[in-house]
């Protein structure tokens, strides 16, 4: 219970408050990459849960009835590049891209992000998200995983700058692998998210429980995300 309470002391410190990402179009709350406008727009993120770091730079151009989208995501020694076209219908909005990462240390592709699926849907107060991403590894280093990827979340909007609700990410390989677990879930964190928005500003908090017993092994299985996100037209 001791290193239970320690573990939320250290993510909550690390984050400071509260969390989003960016605004989509209208929607005060976390949208995955930049929202949808009439003019050039970008977005600078930071993701973090206390062991690992992603910085994204990112943005879109109107292209007619769509806009075209690309972001670098900065991992570690990885650099990853998407593109993609956003288009959207009343209050549903959807960003499917495909992608690449280059790992610095092996000085080498290492993997295919082949599709990644981001989709908003506001209906009143409520704000629902969702990521979809298949990453094809052994394709170009044998010997590493595939994997199927999910976030999900359901935002209620509490006042105009703040939201809550429960989110869920699932990561499985698509193959078993020695020393993996038998079911090939690889991570499923269950929690809740708050989100708040100030200005150009977003922030969200993630906390949740990993129920996957392999990625738990013999922590507490508290887990975490805080991400801050800069947007700018």
């Amino acid at each position: 219970m001791t290193q239970l309470i320690v573990r939320l002391v250290r993510i909550c410190s690390a984050t400071g408050f509260l969390c989003l990402a960016l605004a989509l179009g209208r929607a005060p709350f976390a949208a995955a990459q930049a929202g949808f406008h009439d003019q050039p727009q970008g977005y600078v993120r930071f993701d973090t849960n206390l062991k690992d770091h992603q910085f994204w730079l990112g943005g879109g151009i109107p292209a007619g009835p769509v806009e075209l989208h690309g972001d670098l995501v900065l991992e570690g020694r990885t650099l990853q590049a998407d593109a993609g076209v956003a288009f959207y219908a009343g209050a549903l909005a959807m960003l499917p891209m495909i992608g690449t990462s280059f790992d610095f240390s092996d000085k080498r592709f290492d993997r295919l992000i082949m599709p990644r699926l981001f989709t908003v849907l506001e209906f009143g107060p409520l704000y629902f998200e969702s990521w979809l991403q298949l990453t094809l590894r052994d394709a170009l280093k044998n010997g590493t995983t595939d994997d199927f990827y999910t976030r999900d979340f359901l935002l209620v909007t509490i006042t105009e700058c703040l939201a809550v609700g429960p989110q869920v990410e699932v990561r499985a390989a698509l193959e078993k692998q020695r020393g993996g677990p038998r079911n090939r879930i690889l991570n499923l964190p269950v929690g809740g998210q708050v989100s708040t928005a100030w200005g150009a500003n977003r922030f969200a908090l993630f906390l949740g429980y990993e129920t996957a017993k392999f990625a738990r092994g013999d922590g507490s299985g508290v887990t975490g995300r805080f991400t801050y996100v800069r947007s700018w037209q």
